[in-house]
């Protein structure tokens, strides 16, 4: 079948089935009523009067009554768009959230850590939420004694470091012996007794 023919044969066909496409409407038929909804053609309609039928139209819409349209955004044209708000963070805001992470434990020889149930690898990205602020963070190194966190939307690098003592104590690297532990160096010969 020839390709010219097939849209004639459905217009045609279409015709055939819709009598109102097939009437000859020269005037629309408008109604004082903006209840009803009257089908009318504006094929044939030019300047004010084009315009006018459109204008009815607009009005019957359930669209014409809504302030806020289906994508969130107001129907008014003159209303200002709300801006999203530029805030300068708190500095150190990134630093208080990687303190306040518990971190469990650390194992160094395979790069991973774990907070709560949680296990964690270098290069591994996580979403940490502390009040009403979500941070994006990357790990960037996992050593015994320290991890490097990375701040994904700012860039800012912190350190966590791991093993540290509280203010007013130090290391002591002198201990000789602690109560109740006996020194590998001691080669105790006695059997462990297990109960």
């Amino acid at each position: 079948m020839d390709r010219q023919l097939i849209p004639g044969a459905l217009f045609g066909l279409l015709l055939a089935m819709n009598p109102v496409m097939a009437q000859d409407n020269s005037a629309p038929n408008i109604s004082a009523d903006n209840s009803a909804f009257n089908e009318s053609s504006s094929r044939k309609l030019i300047g004010d009067a084009k315009a006018a039928w459109i204008r009815e139209m607009r009005s019957k819409l359930p669209m014409a009554e809504r302030k806020i349209g289906p994508f969130g955004m107001s129907q008014n044209p003159n209303v200002q768009v709300a801006q999203k708000s530029n805030e300068k963070l708190k500095p150190g805001a990134f630093r208080n959230v990687i303190k306040a992470i518990k971190i469990n434990a650390v194992v160094a020889s395979e790069n991973k850590f774990i907070i709560g149930s949680r296990e964690f690898r270098a290069g591994d990205a996580l979403r940490v939420i502390r009040g009403q602020r979500q941070f994006n963070l990357k790990i960037i190194t996992v050593r015994p004694s320290r991890i490097v966190f990375k701040d994904i939307d700012t860039g800012e690098q912190v350190v966590r470091n791991l093993n540290a003592l509280p203010p007013g104590i130090s290391r002591n690297s002198s201990i000789l012996s602690v109560p109740g532990v006996v020194p590998a160096s001691k080669k105790d010969k006695s059997p462990l007794l297990l109960a």
